[in-house]
């Protein structure tokens, strides 16, 4: 069954986010995360690069030759299934990061990038 998190990061406001599907972590998403949107950090004005940068942090140089474990799509919301109700979305635009519900998009919590890595354990690699 997994452990199954989706990521999305929207680098505008008016384009559709890049999704991380990821059928392991979740459980560690938020810490996770953190430790991605900082790896990010010289790149948040930039969020194509950004993106990239967190999506690498997020999979791990051990996982790039796996053949399953991860997927990437583009739109409003994952398709995919996850196993959490919620979804986690880095809005570079505007350096927050909401969770929101997996089906509906209302958004639960929003935190500047700031506020989420000081009130999220991580480790900086």
């Amino acid at each position: 069954m997994g452990d199954r998190i989706a990521f999305g990061f929207k680098a505008e406001q008016d384009k559709p986010a890049v999704w991380l599907y990821s059928h392991w972590g979740g459980r560690s998403r938020y810490e996770d995360l953190a430790a991605a949107v900082a790896k990010a950090r010289p790149r948040w004005e930039q969020g194509d690069y950004a993106t990239r940068i967190a999506i690498c942090s997020l999979i791990g140089s051990d996982n790039w030759g796996d053949e399953v474990g991860f997927g990437i799509e583009a739109g409003d919301s994952c398709s995919t299934w996850v196993d959490y109700d919620e979804v986690l979305v880095v809005h570079w635009y505007n350096k927050t990061i909401t969770h929101q519900d997996a089906n509906t998009g209302e958004v639960h919590v929003d935190y500047g990038f700031e506020a989420y890595l000081s009130a999220t354990p991580y480790i900086e690699a």
